[in-house]
């Protein structure tokens, strides 16, 4: 968008620089207009000057028709002959009476090949002729010298007037080369004035651009003021503006409407001034259009005069006047032609003014719409303060509601600390005995498992030893054992021998960590323990718990089976033992599988609790940072937060952004590697939005 204080400038610049072109422009007129004047000036004095000269040329001419109307009269007086007489009437009847107009407006005789000269010749001639026919008279010959003396001075008041009339010839032809320069120079100045116009055109035109830029300009303000209204309905209340922020609006909106008021002032007086300077130059057009058509019906006039005068001259000059005379009339429908081309041009120069004022009018139809605006506006803005303080004051009400509930929040996360305090420092004691009895049970499995080895050891010795010793006494133990069926019986006593075995208690379903929170879950693992009710409840009651079968010496393992050592004196003391001995060893040996298979059980069970206290504890830390987490993003500045996030998701280059995202938003090391993984925007504002309203802290 262009900037309206830069447009301004532009079209203030580009209306002061169409000024400067239209007071030239009225100088060029007025110059022009000056020259008209000072060529008429010099039309009416060569007219007067004409006029004067015929005036003279008439004075003459009664002058000698005077004097010949006297010699008349004395001819008649002092003549006797009628030849005298009728050269009288001769020389009267030559007097011209038809009269006609000079090359300068005199009247003249109809035929116009005669001239004063020849006129005056005739009647020299004839005062001559008149003179021969009175010789006898002396009065006769005075009168002819004298006549002759007034013709002569005659001749040359003729011979004078004839050079005046070379002389303002001349002057007319030196007037007419100025026209024509002035002709020129003028066609110069009209081609000025067609390019000054044609800037004049662009000037406007940029103008008009310059306007609608500015048009648009204001639109989009009009736009922003929407959309900051619309912000403003829109937006909770934990984000409303601050009062610092509405005012810094109200004062932009203050600069705008100032800047459109003196916009709209300087427009209009550029207009005033513009208005002004078009009717000045109006009427100038219309004084200059005037003075035009009076030095055009002076030139008519004088052409016509010109045109009648030189029929009454010689043949010479009457060919040198109409040949000037044309020329003057070429030149005359040149500088016509001209004429009607400068009031073309400055019927096109009054429409395209006509374009401009309409504009103008235009522009002030926008400028009263925009003043419409401002008003409107103004309201807007009064509402949007109203608004403001509306907000302002829900904002305070929700900041108490807030405070609150953030105390509430910190009672609570303080008894929580306290509780899960206690919790951690239970399960760190039963953590540490259960370690203690790990170790316990590690070392009794230890020595169990030497013990039996070396039963494993010794069973097999025996076996070896009964091996042996059956071959010698397979038949004599046989013939004792069917005379002896008390003893059979009494036999029997190790195969009937029951080990009293324990079943172990069921285990429990690990699911302890699917419960909803950690003091939830921490106190199922707690009471785990107290669910399960294994036989050997402790590691002391199961090293406590005697074997089944003691083991018994060699000596007393007849005892021990329920032979009587002088029930058969004949049976072999070597097979008895043995046999007594292994089925000792192997009572013994199915305790000890017994005991090593519990063992295995507890230690197993054991590792099992320890493994889950450490999840619980991991779980308990990773809660309270967490909640450690959580608190610091209480005070969190959510606009900081939004100018971060646009740039994290705007940029290319987010790596460098994360140290700072992470740091905002207290992101775990978990969500920190997510959003190193995930490039797509849509998950990485939910994780950071997630992350600023404790989704997964």
């Amino acid at each position: 968008m262009t900037c309206p204080f830069s447009t301004n400038a532009q079209l203030a610049a580009q209306l002061d620089e169409a000024n400067s072109e239209i007071e030239n422009c009225q100088k060029l007129l007025q110059k022009a207009a000056h020259e008209n004047v000072e060529f008429a000036k010099d039309a009416d004095r060569l007219r007067t000057e004409n006029e004067s000269l015929n005036e003279e040329l008439q004075e003459a001419r009664a002058m000698i028709k005077s004097m010949k109307g006297t010699h008349e009269e004395k001819t008649m007086d002092e003549a006797l002959s009628p030849k005298a007489k009728g050269s009288e009437n001769k020389d009267i009847d030559s007097v011209p009476e038809n009269d006609s107009v000079d090359p300068l407006g005199v009247t003249l005789s109809p035929k116009q090949e005669q001239n004063t000269d020849q006129g005056v010749k005739d009647l020299s001639k004839d005062t001559s002729t008149t003179a021969e026919a009175s010789d006898s008279k002396g009065l006769t010959q005075l009168s002819e010298e004298y006549w002759s003396t007034e013709v002569t001075i005659l001749q040359s008041k003729v011979e004078e007037l004839a050079q005046s009339l070379a002389v303002k010839t001349e002057e007319s032809r030196e007037m007419e080369k100025s026209l024509e320069q002035r002709t020129t120079e003028l066609g110069k100045q009209k081609a000025e004035h067609d390019e000054k116009m044609k800037k004049m055109k662009a000037i406007f035109a940029a103008a008009n651009k310059n306007l609608n830029e500015y048009r648009q300009s204001i639109a989009t303000k009009d736009t922003e003021i929407e959309e900051l209204k619309a912000k403003l309905e829109n937006q909770p209340t934990a984000e409303a503006p601050t009062l610092g922020q509405s005012e810094e609006q109200a004062q932009i909106i203050q600069d705008l409407e100032a800047d459109l008021k003196n916009q709209s002032d300087l427009a209009a007086s550029k207009l005033g001034q513009m208005e002004s300077k078009y009717r000045q130059s109006h009427a100038q057009l219309e004084k200059l259009r005037q003075e035009y058509q009076q030095y055009k019906q002076r030139a008519s006039l004088l052409l016509q005069q010109q045109q009648e005068a030189g029929e009454t001259s010689d043949d010479s000059k009457i060919r040198e006047l109409q040949t000037h005379l044309d020329s003057i009339a070429s030149e005359n429908r040149s500088i016509t032609k001209e004429l009607q081309e400068t009031e073309s041009k400055r019927s096109s120069v009054e429409s395209e003014l006509q374009l401009a004022l309409d504009q103008i009018a235009r522009l002030e139809s926008t400028i009263e719409i925009s003043h419409r605006q401002e008003r409107q506006q103004s309201r807007r803005q009064s509402d949007l303060e109203r608004s403001l303080k509306e907000a302002q004051q829900e904002r305070q009400s929700a900041e108490s509601r807030f405070a609150s509930l953030q105390e509430l929040r910190e009672a609570e996360s303080q008894s929580l600390r306290q509780e899960l305090g206690g919790t951690t420092k239970g399960i760190e004691d039963r953590l540490a005995k259960k370690e203690e009895e790990n170790t316990e049970l590690h070392r009794i499995l230890d020595r169990t498992g030497d013990e039996l080895a070396a039963a494993k050891q010794e069973i097999q010795t025996l076996r070896d030893l009964v091996s042996g010793s059956e071959a010698h006494s397979e038949g004599s133990v046989g013939s004792k054992a069917m005379a002896s069926p008390n003893n059979e019986q009494d036999y029997k006593g190790p195969s009937q021998l029951s080990v009293t075995t324990t079943t172990l208690a069921p285990r429990t379903s690990f699911s302890a960590y699917e419960q909803d929170s950690p003091i939830s879950r921490a106190s199922s693992a707690m009471s785990l323990s107290h669910e399960r009710q294994p036989v050997y409840s402790t590691l002391s009651d199961l090293l406590a718990t005697k074997p089944f079968v003691e083991r018994q010496p060699f000596q007393d393992a007849g005892v021990g089976l329920g032979l009587s050592t002088n029930s058969t004196p004949t049976m072999a003391p070597t097979t008895a033992a043995l046999m007594a001995t292994s089925a000792l060893n192997i009572s013994k040996e199915r305790e000890y599988q017994i005991k090593l298979q519990h063992l295995t059980e507890l230690l197993n069970e054991s590792e099992a609790g320890h493994q889950r206290l450490l999840d619980q504890e991991k779980v308990l830390k990773e809660e309270i940072r967490s909640l450690d987490r959580a608190e610091r993003r209480q005070n969190l500045n959510v606009d900081y937060l939004k100018n971060i996030v646009l740039k994290y998701l705007e940029s290319t280059d987010r790596e460098q952004l994360l140290p700072v995202l992470t740091t905002v938003l207290q992101l775990s090391p978990a969500e920190v590697a997510s959003l190193r993984k995930r490039s797509a925007p849509a998950s990485t504002s939910s994780l950071v939005l997630g992350g600023l309203f404790g989704g997964s802290g």
